[in-house]
């Protein structure tokens, strides 16, 4: 059973030694491959260059071949100017959205945050703080009990250093901080934590624990209600890439940009 146990705390160095020789091998592969891949390129490079060049040239005379008068042309790039307003304008309102929600993801993280800080200390005063006090003095009766003079001396001073140090207060004029120690003992508890103070900061922590909570609800309602807006967004600017051609078609069309009477004064 001990050799097993031995064996297994060395299987995650097995694999991750594994994956290392994987990763080598790999790493291996790509450099001798490299100059292959670098010709490849180089090749793809200069046919892509070619090909742009080739385009670059043709279109200056494809355009002089129309015979398009100037209102024409203004009228083509109104068209054009009209559709990618509209696209710009989906794809601002898109990318605001985004903006949005990712401001709402971090706020949504402060809120949480101040929830769970909220909560620690609504349960420390509710009933955390009050359930160690008891089993402190259930534990000092015990300790009471132990501390027998009939019984071993050593014991005995072991049992009552016990008991002093759980009656010894760590709340100084400089330390206010120790009334919130979660492991606050008898002696502390009892020098912050009168009635009127428990009470008032119990109503504090009972306000900021149901304030956080609430505002922590209404920001994950928030979030999933802007996150849903940015995913309509998206389609609407994801359509609005996609047709923008077909959009300037039809507005060519819909402008008479072209047709009969295009080319009247």
């Amino acid at each position: 059973m001990t050799g097993q146990r031995e064996m297994l705390k060395f299987e995650p160095l097995k694999t991750s030694i594994a994956d290392l020789m994987l990763r080598i091998k790999s790493l291996e592969t790509a450099v001798a491959d490299q100059p292959n891949a670098s010709a490849a390129y180089t090749d793809f490079y200069r046919a892509v260059e070619r090909y742009r060049s080739e385009i670059e040239c043709g279109i200056p005379t494809q355009r002089c071949q129309l015979e398009l008068n100037d209102k024409q042309i203004a009228c083509i790039r109104k068209a054009i100017d009209t559709v990618d307003t509209r696209v710009r304008k989906a794809l601002c309102e898109r990318n605001e959205q985004d903006a949005d929600v990712k401001a709402r993801q971090l706020k949504q993280l402060q809120l949480d945050a101040d929830l769970a800080w909220a909560k620690r200390w609504y349960d420390y005063f509710s009933k955390t703080m009050q359930a160690r006090i008891t089993r402190q003095r259930d534990d000092l009766k015990a300790l009471s009990l132990l501390a027998d003079p009939s019984k071993d001396q050593c014991e005995m001073w072991f049992y009552l250093s016990e008991m002093e140090a759980m009656l010894r207060s760590g709340r100084t004029p400089d330390n206010g901080t120790a009334c919130y120690d979660e492991e606050i003992n008898i002696a502390t508890f009892l020098d912050c934590w009168p009635p009127k103070c428990y009470t008032a900061a119990y109503q504090h922590w009972i306000v900021a624990f149901n304030d956080a909570e609430s505002a922590q609800k209404i920001g994950i309602t928030e979030l999933a209600e802007a996150v849903k807006h940015a995913a309509d967004l998206a389609v609407i600017a994801d359509e609005a890439l996609a047709k923008r051609r077909e959009w300037i078609l039809k507005e060519l069309k819909a402008q008479d940009c072209c047709g009969p009477m295009s080319k009247c004064p």
